[in-house]
């Protein structure tokens, strides 16, 4: 069976090679994505199609001008993925968003294409823009969270793929703290992160993403495109801080047990609504991560880490039935 993968960099797409894996799908597996520098190393793909992304740059831009940017987006992507899925002919679209999925599944009911969307973990209490939209368009779309199964009756719940892992308490780390913002810009927490590189005694190592701010104080990189290298920060780090983007979430607790969480906001205009704060305080209330929203906030956590209690394991995903459910669907092509 050929799978499609369709979806974003960054959170998207690691949220979706962790269920292709983890279901244990060896197929015929293509994947269309936007080109960034971080979508180089991808691991278990035979082909993959890139597409420009309008709208990662747009984030901030008003809203009139912003819905013109996503028209504009929407007839490019429905153009240049027609002629993706012409010429491959998937028997199957996999989709965990964002916009890049919507072309992809209206044509795919054109070419009979048989669909699954999974929302992505952030959405706890509301669909994504993305999410609404397909909801009544693909074949099967699968909540993790079971409050959305409950609001959206054509939704499927059957459990999430977060999962902590027990680390090594006695493993050696170093003395330094990684600080991670994704794929997309974030100067909130740069500039917070390079002011405290001033005043804490660990040194302070910053992942920029597309964040236009140098820090003075702070070691920085832009991004890295080998997932290798990333855990190997995270595995290494006394302590990382990250944005509470699914991706570098899921990712961080396989490797390290001191998470300090700061969502991005709406009412800065980082993004649309408050997702990441609700899937923050889905960690806090699980004890798996510690949640900042100020500059107080993540000095406190800092300064008292080795006080605070080790987070515990989350026992609410059903990992295991969500995967066994997916992974049954995707060998039998939805007939489930």
């Amino acid at each position: 069976m050929k799978i499609c993968l369709v979806c974003s960099p960054g959170g998207h797409l690691i949220e979706g090679l962790k269920l292709i894996s983890a279901s244990e799908v060896h197929d015929d597996i293509i994947l269309i994505t936007h080109d960034e520098a971080f979508t180089l190393d991808i691991p278990r793909i035979k082909k993959i199609y890139y597409v420009k992304n309008f709208l990662i740059k747009r984030v901030d831009q008003s809203k009139p001008l912003k819905f013109l940017f996503i028209i504009y987006a929407m007839i490019y992507l429905s153009f240049n993925e027609f002629i993706i899925l012409i010429k491959e002919r998937p028997d199957l679209i996999l989709s965990t968003g964002s916009e890049i999925a919507i072309p992809a599944f209206l044509i795919a009911k054109i070419l009979r294409i048989r669909t699954i969307f999974v929302e992505t973990l952030t959405r706890v209490t509301e669909l994504s823009g993305t999410g609404k939209i397909l909801l009544h368009i693909a074949n099967l779309f699968i909540v993790q969270w079971e409050f959305l199964a409950k609001k959206y009756k054509d939704a499927i719940f059957k459990g999430n793929i977060l999962e902590t892992i027990e680390i090594d308490e006695n493993k050696s780390k170093n003395n330094f703290i990684f600080v991670t913002v994704g794929t997309a810009s974030f100067p909130r927490l740069v500039k917070i992160m390079d002011d405290l590189a001033k005043v804490i005694p660990e040194k302070v190592i910053i992942q920029l993403g597309r964040t236009d701010y140098t820090p003075k104080n702070a070691d920085y990189l832009d991004f890295t495109s080998d997932l290798d290298e990333f855990n190997m920060m995270n595995q290494q780090a006394k302590i990382v801080v990250s944005h509470a983007g699914v991706g570098n979430v899921i990712n961080i607790l396989e490797n390290n047990d001191n998470l300090i969480v700061f969502p991005r906001l709406e009412k800065y205009n980082e993004l649309i609504d408050d997702h990441q704060l609700e899937f923050a305080k889905v960690l806090n209330k699980s004890s798996i991560a510690h949640v900042a929203c100020s500059e107080k906030d993540i000095y406190n956590f800092i300064i008292n880490i080795d006080k605070l209690s080790q987070r515990t394991t989350f026992k609410d995903s059903n990992q295991s039935n969500f995967l066994n459910y997916l992974k049954e669907a995707l060998k039998s092509n939805l007939q489930v």
